[in-house]
């Protein structure tokens, strides 16, 4: 096997737009190990009433990492425990979509929030490097 299979699973809440901390936060750490085994999880209202959950794989692939409030120092200095954020095309099956993740520092009561940079709206012949806006 290629990867690290860690089994990550995010709980996205559709309905506000955000995922807890600590599953982007494994997702991510993950990633960085080499592994490759994500999933999100959301429950959508269904027409005839009740909630369907629904799973969508997720990829790594183009995940830009950024700590906005970093200043100075090199890597080592990085760390989860402030605030951060992740972007890229998350879901496997709308490559074209980016999406960006911001978190709150550790100890923060607030979960992440979820943008859609909403790039579905770009042509279909642009090449793998244009389909994200990468920070």
């Amino acid at each position: 096997q290629n990867g690290v299979v860690c089994g990550q699973v995010v709980h996205f809440d559709a309905g506000i737009g955000t995922v807890p901390r600590e599953d982007v936060l494994g997702a991510v750490t993950c990633a960085l190990n080499g592994g490759e085994n994500f999933e999100v999880e959301f429950g959508t209202t269904k027409e005839e009433g009740g909630i369907a959950l629904e799973l969508m794989d997720l990829t790594r692939d183009k995940l830009k990492l950024s700590f906005p409030n970093h200043e100075g120092g090199g890597q080592e200095e990085l760390s989860f425990e402030n605030s951060f954020s992740v972007e890229g095309p998350f879901v496997k099956d709308t490559p074209l979509t980016c999406f960006r993740v911001d978190c709150p520092p550790h100890g923060s009561q607030n979960p992440c929030t979820v943008t859609n940079l909403d790039n579905s709206m770009m042509m279909v012949d642009i090449s793998p490097d244009e389909s994200c806006t990468i920070l």
